[in-house]
């Protein structure tokens, strides 16, 4: 079967004919089709049948049967880390002053902001009739969901455990293997490859993509964050090193966790052209430079103040430049265009059928 876009394909359908049934009938696979979530050939598409039909019902009842599953599992684990984070983490952990620390007040802020967006992508399927989101939990997401919100739960408590067995290197290795996890099977999974062309709705874009780029890039800062504390605790009992070289040390090691993350966020703008990710590192180096600045002894974090405020202003720039350069990949306006075209069409067939309905009655 000749390749034939969706312009071409909706262009030639007029109201009133049998084209407008075949439209109605294939409208759902032609979606699948043109955003890339239908795996199976062009030729599969030539002529469809009525059992052919019925086939692709079944299939879709089942998928949909298979996505709320998946959405109640990640609901329950959602409510599970909301409350371990409410009566656990915001009360306790981050309450430290090194290069890297954060506010307690910004800290809180993000993790409102972070349950809230998880909050809404748990919801979403619940609420909304979402066929294409359905197809996104039971083909990329499944269940990897609820097992970060138990991860993010544990590293609620495991700081808890640190503190009375004495170990500080499991914090670390939580968030680094949650790091790993979380970017193979899911934030590589929903971010698409080919620069925006994938079909993406206002909801998919605001629960799945906005979610997940801030998770992303949030679990990168804990990962660094964790393992700084690590090093700072060893640095510290090391008592035959002086207070200055120590402090030294301490700004140098936060830097390079600085620069760590500028460059996962260059690579991240370059490759899946992530804008809110680099928003949400932009918001990260502010807050750290508003630590140092204000929160500590200025002579001491002069290095942190620096590295920081250059990170911000860097990832600032980078933001811009990929906002004005690729502003239809990065938010995938592509799929508004081809709604809006899709929308009047159906929009015609309608009032086509209602001005046959009105000569008919007389």
């Amino acid at each position: 079967m000749e390749r034939v876009s969706v312009v071409e394909y909706t262009s030639g359908i007029v109201p009133g004919t049998d084209m407008q049934k075949e439209y109605q009938a294939n409208k759902t696979k032609v979606y699948s089709y043109i955003s890339g979530r239908d795996d199976r050939s062009e030729s599969s598409f030539s002529g469809i049948s009525n059992s052919g039909i019925m086939n692709i019902k079944e299939i879709q009842r089942k998928r949909l049967t298979k996505g709320r599953i998946i959405s109640v599992l990640n609901f329950i684990s959602y409510v599970i880390e909301v409350i371990f984070m409410v009566f656990l983490l915001l009360d306790q952990f981050f309450e430290s002053d090194t290069p890297l620390s954060l506010e307690p007040r910004y800290i809180r802020v993000i993790w409102i902001i972070i349950l809230c967006l998880q909050g809404a992508f748990t919801l979403s399927p619940l609420i909304f009739n979402a066929g294409d989101f359905y197809e996104i939990l039971t083909d990329k997401i499944w269940i990897n969901f609820a097992l970060v919100c138990i991860s993010i739960t544990l590293s609620s408590v495991i700081p808890t455990v640190d503190t009375h067995i004495g170990i500080t290197i499991m914090s670390p290795v939580l968030f680094v293997l949650m790091k790993i996890y979380s970017h193979y099977f899911i934030y590589h999974q929903i971010k698409y490859h080919d620069e925006g062309n994938a079909f993406v709705s206002r909801l998919e874009f605001f629960t799945l993509h906005v979610t997940f780029s801030m998770i992303e890039a949030w679990i990168t800062y804990l990962m660094l964050f964790s393992a700084f504390q690590v090093l700072v605790q060893y640095l510290n009992s090391r008592g035959e090193i002086e207070e200055a070289e120590k402090n030294e040390y301490i700004q140098s090691l936060g830097v390079l966790a600085m620069v760590v993350i500028l460059c996962e966020m260059a690579y991240n703008l370059a490759y899946y052209k992530d804008v809110i990710f680099s928003i949400f590192c932009f918001g990260i180096f502010v807050g750290i430079w508003f630590r140092n600045r204000f929160g500590r002894a200025g002579d001491r974090t002069a290095m942190a103040q620096k590295s920081s405020l250059g990170c911000a202003i860097i990832s600032l720039i980078f933001t811009i430049i990929t906002t004005i350069h690729s502003s239809k990949s990065a938010f995938y306006l592509k799929y508004f265009a081809i709604n809006r075209k899709l929308k009047n069409i159906e929009d015609a067939m309608i009032q086509n059928d209602q001005e046959i309905e009105h000569r008919n009655q007389y």
